[in-house]
């Protein structure tokens, strides 16, 4: 479905994770994609090692920093981003710095930023193994009680971190969201992705994927928090029931669901979950952002609550 919505994030961590995207050998392999930078030294430090993914938004690459011998994902973002925009280069570099100080267990880190001669944007990225919540669903259905709420606490104690330094996710989604082999837990690719995508949403519309998109995102609203709570509530709900909330395929579609149809409780579809476990996921995925949620982190101590204190 997201490769049809114009609007979605391609191109993103997701793409590192889903799509192989390897170069072959020249004597009957896969030949090479053009544009591939497969072998190229990116911005002098980063050589390109193969290629993870591409989308709307650009294409990912495996890289090794030649200096620190560090793996790095790069993104290398379509360009001319900023041919009208004198302005946007500076936007977008400030929005990249602010991202890199973020230090946080549960944040995948961006390392570095830089434009590169052609007028392409690099975005480097911490590389992260393992599989993704999209990944686990697919492998192995609803998560575990215990092992969604470690997934969420995780999850939204990282978001309160950002969100306190003023950050938001806008694009929080399960193939956003990686299992390390040691049972970590990370969340992929914050901010200036989305910063790009917004300059280049020519109506506006606010990016992101269409499947986790808050009312207010859907509905072209300024946003907070709230929004990346009601994504956080969409995931979660996934995690416990394997579905989604609501099944709308359009925007008009989802913005009439999210509005006036409140999604079926998760004990009904699943009833090792409690009701208060239903009430505390209702709460985060309210239409109005008011009503959900104050923070994350609030959320997620309410669903560990109502799953520890359920018989």
């Amino acid at each position: 479905m997201e490769g049809t919505v114009v609007f979605d994030l391609k191109g993103t961590m997701r793409d590192v994770v889903l799509e192989s995207g390897q170069r072959m050998d020249e004597n009957g392999g896969r030949p090479r994609l053009a544009g591939d930078r497969v072998g190229e030294l990116l911005a002098g430090r980063y050589r390109v090692l193969r290629r993870l993914g591409a989308g709307g938004m650009g294409t990912v690459y495996l890289a090794e920093h030649v200096h620190l011998g560090r793996l790095t994902a790069v993104k290398v973002l379509c360009p001319p981003l900023c041919e009208d925009d004198p302005d946007a280069e500076q936007r977008f570099r400030q929005e990249a710095l602010l991202v890199a100080r973020v230090r946080h267990p549960g944040v995948a880190q961006v390392y570095d930023f830089d434009r590169l001669p052609d007028g392409q944007f690099l975005l480097a990225m911490e590389y992260v193994a393992g599989e993704t919540v999209a990944q686990r669903l697919r492998r192995g259905g609803p998560f575990p009680l215990p092992e969604a709420i470690r997934v969420l606490r995780v999850v939204a104690d990282a978001l309160n971190h950002v969100h306190w330094i003023g950050i938001l996710h806008r694009d929080l989604k399960p193939q956003n969201i990686m299992l390390g082999p040691g049972g970590d837990v990370k969340v992929l690719d914050f901010g200036v992705a989305h910063e790009m995508a917004q300059f280049l949403a020519a109506d506006g519309f606010q990016p992101g994927t269409l499947a986790y998109m808050s009312p207010d995102q859907l509905l072209g609203d300024a946003l907070g928090p709230a929004s990346d709570i009601y994504a956080l509530g969409v995931v979660f709900y996934e995690m416990l029931t394997g579905r989604l909330p609501h099944a709308g395929a359009t925007v008009p579609e989802l913005r009439i669901q999210r509005l006036l149809r409140p999604p079926i409780p998760v004990h009904w579809l699943r009833p090792v979950c409690s009701r208060e476990l239903a009430e505390v996921v209702a709460r985060a995925l309210h239409p109005e952002p008011a009503e959900r949620w104050p923070s994350a982190v609030a959320f997620a101590q309410a669903a560990a609550g109502a799953v520890t204190s359920s018989p």
